[in-house]
């Protein structure tokens, strides 16, 4: 699992809305914050130590529900998804109709499911742009898998629908 602050920062570059942390420069990353007092709900909910010793035991890994309801119920992550400059509005102003649709996402799967996870997009009209691990020895391999395309909306999302019903995943 990522760390809080990694976490964030892939966030923002996944939507191109930088994020404002008070009393830091404008432009800062959260990888960058030196004092663990800037107060930020997400970096606490998702884990950042508070940074009272030195070890790393403070640094909280484990998933919780109160990141689960914050990741689906965020304002300020609803704020960046859609924010007029993010790179979703951008997309969407330049492929403005269903026609054009654009579709990028991820895919975590068992290795085993690969394959027809593989088929399923490329049937349905979409790119594959890499797969690999993030882990190592884990006992089923996980496998990520990232894809893209552009097309009609509908077809794009029975793609990926048909893809997701060849995982576990329900």
């Amino acid at each position: 699992r990522l760390d809080a602050e990694v976490l964030l920062d892939a966030i923002c570059d996944a939507t191109g809305v930088a994020e404002k942390f008070d009393g830091v420069p404008e432009g800062s990353r959260a990888v960058q914050l030196w004092d663990s007092q800037v107060s930020h709900y997400f970096l606490t909910t998702t884990g950042r130590p508070t940074r009272t010793t030195v070890c790393e035991c403070e640094r909280v890994a484990t998933p919780s529900v109160a990141q689960v309801l914050h990741g689906l119920n965020s304002p300020a992550l609803e704020a960046k998804l859609s924010h007029q400059a993010g790179r979703i509005s951008t997309l969407n102003r330049l492929h403005p109709n269903d026609d054009k649709a654009v579709i990028d996402g991820d895919f975590a799967m068992l290795e085993a499911e690969m394959q027809d996870v593989l088929k399923a997009l490329r049937h349905g009209g979409i790119n594959i742009v890499a797969i690999h691990s993030h882990m190592s020895g884990e006992q089923r391999r996980v496998l990520f898998l990232h894809y893209w395309g552009i097309g009609p909306a509908e077809g794009l999302a029975k793609g990926v629908m048909a893809a997701l019903g060849k995982t576990k995943t329900k």
